[in-house]
């Protein structure tokens, strides 16, 4: 039986940091020599998965964000040959008063070959691995200063701005080049995106959260200041009077980490014979809606991450 990679993280369109979390983005040249596919967390393929395949679960948010979520990671332990959870991170939506932990299925954690979580200090003790995303060349990115305050908001829920403060705003369905572009430009970055509070600190920049919504704001290593409600001049200027930027190393120790975690995750793979070969590459189209090869996608992968990007490709196939 041919064995497979199959990576499983969340992919929405909207949503530029859960897009591109996942390690096969960042370390194509290893894993493209292997049987891989790609699979929604939400919309995972089980009829492709057999018993003796690896699963790569990562990155994101993807513990306890749901009780479906939890489910199919418990499934995917049990079912499979191995399950490493590469960057994973706690999101227990804070803001649903009507959701209890209680309902969900508990993870074993002991079952995985590997585990590395992007929560810092964590009441499990997992180790801490933050996002791979740190991989992004774009993070290096340098540029002259447009705007002091920038605002960078979930698309799922806006951000509320006095009209008076007339600040520049994006939001988090934009390209990461887009992205990074606009964090680079600003001295410091408003937001209440997980992902756009990690990359505005690994590039340096002071950041303010509005309004957490999840416990994964908890588990930053260095804590955002928080704040919440409609933003106003009071609100700004009381908080601005207090940043300070996350400290230098922070992008190269998240490389490092993450580069040492590969190497473990190699050392994995060629244990359990994972045989190379590429079968099953057109599956990996399933996840982009059957638009483009693994290889463009990859390759491509700075330019087409925003729901604008995505639409286009999808109407260039039919010219």
């Amino acid at each position: 039986m041919i064995q497979k990679i199959h990576f499983i993280n969340r992919m929405h369109y909207g949503n530029t940091g859960d897009w591109i979390c996942s390690p096969i983005c960042w370390y194509y040249d290893y894993f493209k020599n292997y049987n891989v596919i790609r699979h929604n967390i939400s919309s995972v393929d089980w009829h492709v998965i057999g018993k003796n395949d690896l699963v790569i679960l990562g990155g994101g948010g993807l513990l306890y964000a749901s009780v479906e979520w939890n489910r199919t990671i418990e499934k995917l332990v049990e079912k499979t040959a191995g399950v490493i959870a590469w960057s994973v991170g706690h999101n227990f939506q804070t803001n649903i008063k009507s959701l209890k932990k209680s309902s969900f299925a508990k993870i074993d954690f002991t079952k995985m070959d590997i585990v590395g979580i992007r929560d810092y200090k964590h009441e499990s003790g997992l180790t801490w691995l933050p996002c791979v995303t740190c991989k992004n060349p774009e993070l290096n990115k340098k540029s002259d200063i447009k705007r002091r305050i920038g605002i960078v908001e979930h698309h799922y829920y806006p951000i509320k701005i006095a009209k008076e403060l007339h600040l520049e705003k994006i939001n988090n369905s934009y390209t990461i080049e887009e992205i990074t572009d606009f964090i680079a430009s600003s001295e410091v970055i408003i937001t209440n995106a997980y992902h756009i509070i990690y990359f505005a600190q690994l590039m340096g920049k002071k950041v303010i959260c509005i309004d957490p919504f999840s416990d994964k704001y908890d588990y930053l290593k260095y804590k955002p200041l928080v704040i919440y409600g409609k933003l106003t001049e009071k609100k700004l200027e009381a908080a601005t009077s207090r940043l300070s930027s996350p400290p230098e190393g922070f992008f190269e120790e998240a490389i490092k980490l993450n580069d040492a975690f590969f190497e473990q995750v190699k050392k994995i793979v060629e244990r359990k014979i994972i045989e190379p070969g590429n079968e099953y590459s057109h599956l990996y189209n399933t996840a982009f809606g059957g638009v483009g090869s693994m290889r463009r996608e990859i390759e491509t992968l700075n330019k087409r991450t925003s729901v604008r990007g995505i639409l286009t490709r999808v109407f260039k196939c039919f010219i």
